[in-house]
């Protein structure tokens, strides 16, 4: 069973690159109690637990609308072949949202992911220091990043958290590094002498 304590820890350490302040606290806060819901527990657990963590279930809201602006931008997405709609969501540290969908192409290889349509609109807006990567499908277990989108995260938002979200409420945290470790990069072509 996931510890709710030990996970707010490590995941306030995975994003203290962008220092320790509210949204950054709340970040950590509903990874915490998001990987901790699949036990079950009751809106007074979550509440003590903010408690604990000197926060209200408001601290929460703007992580709260990246993951709901995940499930609704699934409508966008144009997916005729698969039928399999995908929506992301990013969080800036600014407390800023950019949000991207699935675009599928005939020439399947040319389809465009969420995840990457959602940090390619981040960038594109000069938004460079991302808390949060949400993705969200009509799944039942949480939706997965394929591994050229867990290249793209690794690489546009590696001091953010990545939240995968099901059609039953399902969630799944984890940082970058965790969904891909052994990342290709840049160190790895570029040597320093």
């Amino acid at each position: 069973m996931n510890d709710p304590q030990h996970d707010f820890e490590r995941f306030r350490e995975h994003l203290s690159v962008h220092g320790n302040g509210k949204l950054v606290r709340a970040v950590a806060a509903r990874a915490a109690i998001g990987n901790w819901r699949a036990a079950m527990y009751s809106r007074d657990d979550v509440r003590q637990l903010l408690e604990c963590w000197e926060m209200t279930t408001a601290d929460l809201e703007l992580v709260d609308q990246a993951l709901a602006t995940a499930w609704r931008v699934r409508a966008a997405a144009y997916a005729p072949y698969s039928q399999f709609q995908v929506g992301a969501a990013v969080l800036g540290s600014c407390g800023r949202l950019w949000c991207g969908a699935n675009v599928e192409n005939s020439s399947y290889g040319l389809t465009l992911c969420a995840e990457r349509a959602a940090l390619a609109a981040a960038r594109a807006a000069g938004g460079d220091a991302f808390l949060l990567l949400c993705i969200a499908a009509d799944t039942e277990e949480p939706i997965s990043p394929c591994g050229a989108c867990r290249q793209w995260i690794v690489e546009l938002a590696p001091h953010a958290l990545v939240a995968m979200i099901g059609s039953n409420g399902a969630e799944r945290w984890c940082t970058p590094s965790e969904l891909l470790p052994w990342a290709f990069g840049s160190r790895m072509f570029h040597r320093h002498e």
